[in-house]
């Protein structure tokens, strides 16, 4: 699953607030890459699916305003059970980076 989303803020801002985000259970913090605004992140296994692997990757769109790219696979090929996981993964991570964006900005 792929989903991308534009946001009216800078890329630092937004980027920070990624970090604290995926720096929280479930995921597991892989790989965080400064200089090109990419994290990558893992869930643990659960009796549903083997976990799945998520790339976020955030580039400045415009002056004022930053594109959150959120890719997330299943770390198994043949984990049929882990798609809906995967959708309700992403858009968890969506709705946390809102929160944060309109209670602190």
């Amino acid at each position: 699953m792929v989903e991308k989303r534009i946001y009216p803020y800078k890329v630092d801002t937004v980027f920070k607030f990624l970090k604290d985000i995926c720096g929280k259970s479930p995921f597991v913090v892989k790989t965080v890459d400064e200089s090109v605004h990419q994290i990558i992140i893992s869930t643990r296994p659960s009796l549903l699916s083997y976990g799945e692997n998520i790339e976020i990757i955030v580039q400045p769109e415009g002056d004022n305003e930053t594109l959150v790219y959120i890719k997330s696979e299943p770390k198994a090929f043949f984990n049929i059970t882990a798609k809906h996981t995967i959708k309700r993964n992403v858009q968890s991570i969506y709705r946390m980076l809102e929160e944060m964006l309109h209670k602190n900005i």
